[in-house]
């Protein structure tokens, strides 16, 4: 199981894999080691912090990889993780302990959100792997493909991130945490109130021109050239089709562009598509309401369906946590 799987597991036990092929004895013992406390993590779009935090410890004035003393006195690569409530850590799956010295602290974040205010739930991400003495600065977090097709890809988690020099021994870890990924929400109804054509079998969106990848060190997007697909569910009283969440992506570049693609029960697919009015940026969230007009289901039309209205709105990406 990967690090990332970890911490959030940890988390969500709370709330309701890395190798050791480079471990090696130091002859340090534990009680030459310091474990800072998390003294209080915020996030700059929203309050304190609630979820699950990664801490990779790095060489001062570097990014590259320290490593991290385990509960043995053996200095390997296993990350420390946290789970933080309001800021604070509340419980801890494997801290930080450290000698004494100056360091530059890496902080990766996912946010543990509102069940009224939630997020997709079925993200994935490729993590690259880690080494002692690895310069992060040259690895990233990459989109892991989705089941939908082989050119589309997965959502990703709410990632917040930062980098904080730190003194152990005197400082502790305390750091405002920047959201580095985009949230988008989709509902789309009938223009006239009624319920969802049933000759409709299926739904996804997709959206083009996303980052394929975050520097693991300093979390910049790059590789504008990837498509998320997730898929929409109808309601229970059939007036809507929503993923019921904010889904979260990497941000994209300049000229997005959403698809609508619908199944049809007859075998059709029918897909309307538009551009975005502009890109989807790191700590917004884009919330669009699309009202359908008349669904063209005849063999062979050269239709796709109509649109009656489109609302997009962009908002700061704030979601109140528990």
């Amino acid at each position: 199981m990967n690090r990332l799987m970890l911490t959030v597991l940890a988390a969500a036990a709370l709330f309701g894999s890395c190798s050791k092929d480079d471990d090696d004895k130091t002859g340090n013992n534990n009680k030459d080691l310091v474990s800072p406390e998390i003294l209080d993590m915020t996030v700059s779009s929203a309050a304190s912090f609630t979820g699950g935090l990664m801490v990779y410890p790095c060489m001062p004035d570097t990014s590259i990889y320290f490593g991290n003393f385990s509960v043995n006195g053996e200095i390997v690569s296993f990350n420390a993780n946290y789970t933080v409530i309001n800021g604070s850590a509340s419980s801890v799956l494997n801290p930080v302990r450290l000698p004494v010295g100056d360091y530059n602290f890496l902080y990766w974040g996912v946010m543990k959100n509102s069940p009224t205010d939630s997020t997709y739930d079925a993200a994935s991400i490729t993590e690259p792997g880690l080494r002692r003495g690895i310069n992060l600065a040259d690895l990233s977090y990459s989109l892991r493909k989705s089941s939908y097709s082989d050119t589309t890809y997965s959502p990703v988690y709410d990632f917040v991130h930062a980098v904080q020099p730190l003194h152990v021994g005197t400082d502790n870890m305390e750091a405002t945490l920047d959201r580095v990924v985009t949230g988008l929400r989709v509902a789309i109804v009938n223009y006239d109130g009624s319920t969802m054509d049933s000759s409709i079998a299926t739904c996804r969106v997709l959206v083009s021109s996303i980052a394929g990848k975050l520097n693991y060190y300093t979390a910049e997007p790059s590789d504008f050239t990837k498509t998320v697909a997730f898929p929409l569910t109808v309601s229970g009283d059939s007036l809507m089709m929503s993923a019921n969440s904010t889904v979260m992506m990497f941000p994209s570049g300049d000229a997005p562009e959403l698809s609508v693609v619908l199944n049809l029960k007859n075998g059709q697919e029918k897909v309307f598509r538009k551009a975005l009015a502009g890109p989807l940026a790191a700590g917004n969230r884009l919330v669009l309401k699309i009202s359908l007009g008349d669904l063209y289901v005849e063999e062979g039309s050269s239709h796709g369906f109509e649109v009656k209205d489109w609302d997009e709105k962009t908002e700061s990406l704030d979601f109140p946590t528990n």
